[in-house]
């Protein structure tokens, strides 16, 4: 149950993230919720990714969301795999980024300065911890 509850809240996530380029705060409060239904002292540590997107927020680089996000998410994997489904998200963000930056100027067209973080983020969480 936690993981197609986990599943449905990540989608929720992207899907708003893609829309409107923010993250519901009921999103991560329901990820964070989810760590209730298997809790373990040592998933308190899955915090700690999100201290390095709480570092790059204060400078101006990414949203609050993105940050309450990887620290619900954290809860819920715990420090190895938060680590492991971040990184995983972020080098999917550096791909997308990449192909945009080699296809897009064929087609005469820009490349974004900015993305959604969270659709990223989900596909690394949710490999995580389905695998």
């Amino acid at each position: 149950m936690q993981g197609a509850l986990f599943l449905a809240l990540l989608l929720a996530a992207s899907f708003v993230d893609l829309k409107r380029r923010e993250i519901p705060d009921w999103v991560s409060g329901g990820i964070a919720a989810l760590s209730l239904l298997h809790i373990r002292p040592e998933c308190l540590l899955g915090i700690i990714p999100a201290l390095f997107f709480l570092a790059a927020a204060v400078r101006g680089g990414i949203g609050g969301g993105d940050v309450k996000l990887v620290a619900a998410c954290g809860l819920v994997l715990g420090l190895p795999h938060a680590m492991m489904g971040t990184m995983l998200g972020l080098l999917l963000q550096l791909l997308f980024h990449l192909c945009a930056r080699c296809v897009l100027p064929f087609f005469k067209r820009q490349v974004w300065s900015s993305y959604p973080m969270a659709p990223f983020l989900a596909i690394g969480y949710a490999v995580v911890y389905y695998v």
